[in-house]
């Protein structure tokens, strides 16, 4: 049987042993700690570069001996080309038709005389055998080298048209002998009367 003094030993070594053991263990796991800091330092490192961005310039390409029209890298529209050549087509004559003659019709004077009360010259005419709308009539009065003139619109009848009475005043006349001459015009006809005389008074 042990004695006291021995039990009391025994369990001082094994507070001893105990307390070594906990102190490796510390130790221990102090080192491992400080190994998985220097692994942890001088490890892989991630590096993260700034992302470019490539810009690539538009190219604008003209064909060689194209005839369309380059592109703008603008992304505006080239102005439009506005063309001054003349439009097709054939001669106008002065009639308005193209290309055709005017059909030659007979003029012929009614009245010629000069009214007194109104103190004017006053002609009267026609187409006859004709019916003609649209057309003009003109008068003309000539004296020497100065000439006046006066228009009418003709109108038409069921057999003829009519230039109606046309007149000028004596302001516009000199006292002596003037010749009186119709002439009718429209889109496809032209016609002249002959002359007649015409006594302007003082």
């Amino acid at each position: 049987m042990r004695s006291p003094q021995s039990v009391r030993a025994r369990g001082r070594r094994l507070r001893s042993l105990g307390r070594s053991a906990v102190a490796l263990s510390g130790a221990a796991a102090l080192l491992t700690g400080a190994a998985a800091c220097t692994t942890g330092s001088t490890g892989t490192q991630h590096t993260s570069a700034p992302r470019t961005h490539s810009t690539t310039p538009t190219v604008t390409t003209v064909p060689t001996g194209g005839t369309g029209p380059a592109t703008d890298t603008t992304g505006s529209t080239p102005p439009a080309t506005t063309s001054s050549a003349p439009l097709s087509g054939g001669p106008t004559g002065g009639n308005g038709a193209t290309g055709s003659a005017k059909k030659t019709v007979p003029v012929q004077i009614t009245i010629h005389d000069w009214n007194t009360k109104l103190g004017q010259a006053e002609v009267d005419a026609f187409v006859p055998g004709v019916v003609i709308s649209g057309g003009t009539c003109t008068l003309t009065m000539t004296n020497g080298a100065t000439s006046r003139t006066a228009t009418h619109p003709a109108v038409t009848t069921p057999s003829s048209t009519s230039c109606g009475l046309m007149s000028i005043p004596h302001a516009q006349l000199s006292a002596g002998t003037w010749q009186a001459v119709v002439r009718f015009h429209s889109t496809d006809a032209a016609g002249r009367s002959d002359a007649v005389s015409i006594q302007v008074p003082a």
